[in-house]
């Protein structure tokens, strides 16, 4: 029984987490409420409670801070929630403090393509790598712009840029094996990239469901579930990864899991595309007679 999956969902997804910085926090000792709130907010944040962390962001802001870093965190949080309108304010109130506050303009551009004014965000990324020729990440951001619009060629020598800048950056690293992934006849191996990508990528787990889908490709079930079971537990909220992890359980023959995530992707996924891909997998799995429901 052939089990499909779509490697198309997460390149989208792992490029977009992979370059949307978070400010340098300070390690000085917290001394003021405000400087409590943002602590708190960065928690929360990090344990991918997103609406925890704007509630206490703003309580920063009400508190009286006004810091580039709180700003910028606080535009993360709302982009993450999708909230692009919102993270575009935060960012330009971080830049109004500080107009070459890089990680804020990168973040902006992002804000701006997501929201629809593309043009713009181009336009922005474009100065910024101007005014920045040796920030890394600049570099990533627009070749995900140019990966979106199909510029394959553009993507590939702008993510061989961030890495002759920085040879570390998990985000270049990524979304480079990414494309060799997708793309066999490059003639590039992806795995080397995808593993120094999650060797590089710290806290952040999101990249594991790269090299995932990599295992996966090559029939190894075991690992691809690994892999991608750890970016699930880092971020259940993502659609992208949820979509991978329901494919790999259903490929070790774990159908009541599969069934589990298929359904919520098909109550929660935003584009028609995926759910209709969600309810083919749900039909299929309640037809092989799995709670003993019917299909549909």
């Amino acid at each position: 029984m052939i089990r499909s999956g779509r490697a198309g969902l997460f390149c989208l997804l792992v490029l977009a987490a992979g370059v949307l910085v978070a400010g340098c926090r300070s390690q000085k000792v917290i001394t003021t409420p405000s400087e409590e709130y943002q602590h708190q907010g960065d928690r929360a944040y990090v344990q991918q409670d997103t609406r925890g962390a704007i509630d206490h962001y703003q309580s920063a802001l009400q508190a009286g801070a006004r810091t580039t870093t709180l700003h910028n965190n606080l535009g993360n949080a709302y982009f993450k929630e999708r909230r692009f309108n919102a993270a575009e304010q935060s960012y330009l109130d971080a830049l109004e403090l500080d107009p070459e506050y890089f990680f804020s303009l990168n973040n902006l551009a992002l804000a701006l393509y997501h929201a629809g004014d593309r043009q713009e965000a181009k336009r922005l990324i474009e100065e910024a790598k101007t005014t920045f020729p040796h920030v890394s990440f600049l570099h990533t951001t627009d070749g995900y712009f140019r990966f979106l619009e199909d510029d394959r060629k553009g993507a590939l020598a702008s993510f061989r840029k961030a890495i002759g800048i920085n040879p570390d950056s998990p985000a270049a690293l990524n979304n480079l094996g990414v494309i060799y992934l997708e793309d066999p006849d490059l003639g590039e191996d992806p795995l080397p990239y995808l593993t120094r990508a999650t060797e590089n990528a710290g806290g952040n787990k999101l990249f594991h469901d790269s090299l995932g889908w990599y295992y996966y490709g090559k029939g190894m079930f075991a690992k691809a579930t690994i892999e991608i079971g750890k970016a699930f537990l880092y971020d259940p909220q993502s659609m992208e990864v949820r979509v991978h992890y329901a494919t790999v359980l259903e490929w070790i023959d774990k159908d009541r899991e599969a069934l589990e995530q298929w359904e919520t992707v098909l109550e929660h996924a935003e584009d028609a595309e995926t759910r209709k891909l969600a309810l083919e997998h749900v039909w299929e799995i309640r037809g092989r007679g799995v709670d003993g429901k019917e299909p549909g």
